[in-house]
């Protein structure tokens, strides 16, 4: 929310303290650059939305991870060994991890072995051992996810 609002910021600042009348037969340049913060506050604000309407989903084939709308891994209930609550701010290389920005993320979830991830935004994959999620109700997601698991009673 704060990126957003920056963005709306740079937006009024460059537009009202640029010399544009100054620019002559490049006064149109206003506009492009008018167009293109315009554009990118409402990517932010989309993605933001993404965020919010596309969360985690538990589903019968297994934990569907999303990152706005982008599916980053579906995790089988038989490849989850444990699911905890646990307060992490660090990033570990061999964990999967999207953490709320400021917040860090509240639920660890353990893997009994590797599970290959596709990373947004690049085009390559990701084997890891773990993932660290930042949810809104960690209590409320570990519950979910064990009574999904199969070794649950």
């Amino acid at each position: 929310m704060v990126f957003a609002g920056v963005a709306v910021l740079e937006l009024v600042v460059v537009d009202v303290f640029v010399p544009w009348d100054r620019l002559g037969a490049w006064a149109w340049v206003r506009y492009v650059v008018l167009a293109a913060s315009v554009y990118g506050v409402l990517w932010i604000l989309a993605w933001m939305a993404g965020e919010r309407t596309r969360p985690h989903l538990v589903t019968d084939a297994g934990l569907v991870l999303r990152w706005g709308h982008l599916a980053l891994a579906t995790v089988p209930w038989d490849d989850i060994s444990q699911v905890r609550v646990n307060r992490r701010y660090t990033d570990d290389e061999t964990r999967l991890t999207h953490d709320v920005p400021l917040q860090g993320t509240n639920l660890d979830i353990e893997l009994s072995g590797p599970l290959e991830v596709r990373m947004p935004f690049r085009r390559r994959v990701r084997m890891v051992t773990g993932i660290s999620l930042g949810v809104d109700d960690p209590a409320a997601a570990q519950e979910a996810i064990r009574a999904r698991l199969p070794s649950s009673p």
